[in-house]
Order: structure tokens, then sequence, then C-alpha cells
């Protein structure tokens, strides 16, 4: 089941588009990336999905519920958190999370102790709230938006000025979360390798259009997902362009930066290793390669070379 369906949406500001007809859907338990440089749409996107704003066409649905016809039922799937979370820092951890629990009736302290020992934060629930670190803070604003059981959690910038432990801690944090609460998670942000290792799916927007939505890892119906890039360096690139377009097995074959790209079916590596030295090519260096988010990032939203 879809947790959150943006269907055609549009915004404009003073007759300017802002988001221009965007279509995306996040999963049960799935963890959705969203990037795009600044400027992209995607502040605007966000603020649209938790009702902040209204777009001028298209609809937005959490678990089937319409943000604009059913906005109280809709928002009562959603829990946030947007980089720094609001906190008061006079007051303990828990004393936080009983003021939230003070607006919001449904929420007991059972859920409270649930959610604390969820987040790691149970040695340090009762502390003042400004001796926490970063990540802490981060974590108890995790805690924040988990109270209310949503089935769709909205992050931006999670992890800004944490440091590499807070990145990797709340990484699998959120990792934990999605499989064990099977909560769809749609995650904001311009750290391109933290996306890569969290994410399931990523959406890349650009001047307010999506310009594709991809799966980290490529499933087995796509067509490439069984074939291997191979990169060749070698002394004797005539005699070797000669080799490689003679053999039947290679796919494509490029020269490039004076490194050979090879593309082959994954397997016949060891193959491509015996021909070349069956043929005496000398190699310098050979290893697989792999387009990081990075690579893909420039390629779709900046135009770089693919």
């Amino acid at each position: 089941m879809y947790v959150l369906e943006v269907n055609n949406v549009s915004k404009y500001l003073s007759h300017r588009p802002i988001v221009k007809d965007i279509s995306l859907q996040v999963k049960e338990g799935e963890i959705f990336g969203f990037l795009g440089p600044n400027g992209a749409g995607k502040t605007t996107t966000i603020k649209m999905i938790v009702g902040l704003i209204h777009p001028n066409r298209g609809s937005i649905k959490i678990m089937g519920k319409d943000i604009q016809t059913e906005r109280e039922q809709a928002l009562l799937n959603v829990g946030a958190v947007v980089e720094n979370p609001e906190l008061y820092l006079y007051m303990s951890g828990l004393e936080n999370l009983r003021q939230l629990a003070r607006i919001n009736k449904n929420i007991t302290q059972k859920d409270i102790d649930e959610i604390v020992e969820f987040v790691g934060l149970k040695d340090r629930i009762k502390d003042k709230v400004k001796k926490y670190s970063l990540g802490m803070k981060q974590r108890l604003g995790l805690a924040q938006a988990l109270l209310c059981n949503p089935k769709l959690l909205i992050l931006d910038e999670p992890t800004n000025g944490l440091d590499p432990s807070g990145i990797i801690e709340f990484r699998n944090l959120i990792k934990k979360l999605a499989k064990e609460r099977n909560i769809g998670v749609f995650v904001s942000s311009h750290m391109l390798s933290e996306v890569q290792q969290l994410c399931d799916r990523v959406a890349y927007i650009n001047n307010g259009e999506i310009q594709a939505i991809e799966s980290i890892i490529p499933s087995e119906d796509d067509p490439k997902s069984n074939i291997n890039t191979i990169v060749l360096c070698t002394t004797e690139q005539e005699k070797c362009s000669i080799v490689l377009k003679n053999l039947s097995f290679i796919q494509n074959c490029i020269l490039k930066d004076n490194l050979f790209e090879i593309e082959i079916e994954n397997g016949l590596t060891p193959q491509l290793v015996f021909e070349l030295a069956n043929h005496k090519i000398p190699v310098e260096e050979i290893y697989k390669k792999k387009q990081d988010l990075e690579d893909r990032y420039l390629e779709i939203v900046e135009g770089g070379d693919k």
C-alpha cells in the first residue's frame, strides 16, 4: 500500500511555476529519497505534503486521505523532522515528550517509554535537553515525530551538522524504523552519499520538475542489472582496442581518459582477463566500475557526462 501519493501536483507563486506537474508514490516500509539543487522545489513540495501550503493543481493523499479535503485525518498519519527539531532546552527530554502528550491525549506514558527505548535515549531522557549533543537532539526530535504512530515520516536534511558517528547512528535508526514498524520514510537531503546508503528509491527534481525516479539497487527487471562495466588500463591501447572489438561477449567498449570502459554480462570478467592475457595485453589496472549516486545526480540534474 502507498502511504504517500502525489499526483500531477503543481504550485505557482506570483504566477511563477515552482513545482510543475510532479507525481511520486512512497510504499509502506520504503525509504524514499528526494534530491535536487537549492531552489529545485523540494521545500515547496514538503510544505504541500504536510498541508502548510496548497497546490494549485493535482492531489496529495496520505494513507488514501486527501490532504486538502481530509486534512485532519491525513495528517494523523504524518510525523516530521525538519533539520534541527524545535525543543524546549530548559526541559528534560522526557518533559518535552510529555508536553507533546498533553496536546495529543491519545499518547500514553507507555507510548513514550517505548519510543524512548526505540531511539536509544533511555539513559539520558531525564537530562536537560541543553546538555544533549546534536545527535541526541535529532533522536529526541525523531521520538516526537513517532509518538503519534505515523505511517509516513518526513525528514528534511536530517543529518545536517551531525558528526560521522551521529550520521551512522541516525541512518541505522531510520532503517530499523522502516523495517520494524513498516513506516514509509520520505527523505529530502543534499548528502548524496548518505541518500545512497539509506534509501531504496530516489526522485531527482530540478527546476520544479521530477527528472527521474529510480531504485538505488537496480531490480532484476532492469535490462542493465546483469551488466558490469569493467575499467581497464593498459599501455598498448591500439592493440587492446583491436582485441576487444573482436570479442563477441563484449556488449560495448569506449576509450575515455586513457581508460577502456567495457560492458559485459555478470560472470564474464574472468573470460575477459583470460583473453587479454592470451593476446599478451599488458594490464596495469582492471576493476569493476560502480556508478555512485553523485554520478547519476550530475547526469540527470546537472546534465553531466553520461
